[in-house]
């Protein structure tokens, strides 16, 4: 399950970024991709680098030794549960914050639609319904 939802998250991740971009356009009235896919790169390496040095301080608090061929009990355990348990936390906060923030098909065609009739000048109000939830 977690290799599917990992490989779905590279699959849809710059799609999901890019829409980001375009609420951002409509919100901000700015277009700013290279700041917001830049952004999601320092990001992503700031927490990874996170994420590395407390699971490295963690397995030193549950008593990994590298120095071992064989790990203690505790420490498997620990190992086997934080390659499921962590990602799959992840993953669930990835899902509420897409659930709180749905960008599906229709609400971009929408939104595209409304930057679109801004852009032009145009009357964009009758489209702010439509885009509860995302602006």
């Amino acid at each position: 399950v977690f290799a599917l939802l990992y490989s779905s998250f590279w699959q849809v991740s710059g799609s999901i970024f890019y829409d980001i971009a375009e609420v951002d356009e409509f919100v901000h009235r700015k277009r700013r991709e290279g700041n917001i896919m830049s952004f999601v790169s320092i990001i992503g390496t700031i927490i990874t680098a996170i994420m590395t040095q407390i699971y490295g301080i963690t397995l030193d608090y549950v008593g990994y030794d590298p120095s071992v061929p064989v790990q203690t009990e505790s420490t498997i355990l620990f190992i086997k549960t934080s390659f499921i348990l962590i990602p799959c936390i992840c993953a669930g906060l990835g899902a509420v914050s897409l659930k709180k923030f749905p960008i599906t098909k229709e609400k971009f065609v929408i939104l595209t639609e409304a930057l679109k009739a801004r852009n032009n000048n145009e009357p964009y109000e009758k489209y702010l319904n439509d885009l509860g939830g995302i602006v």
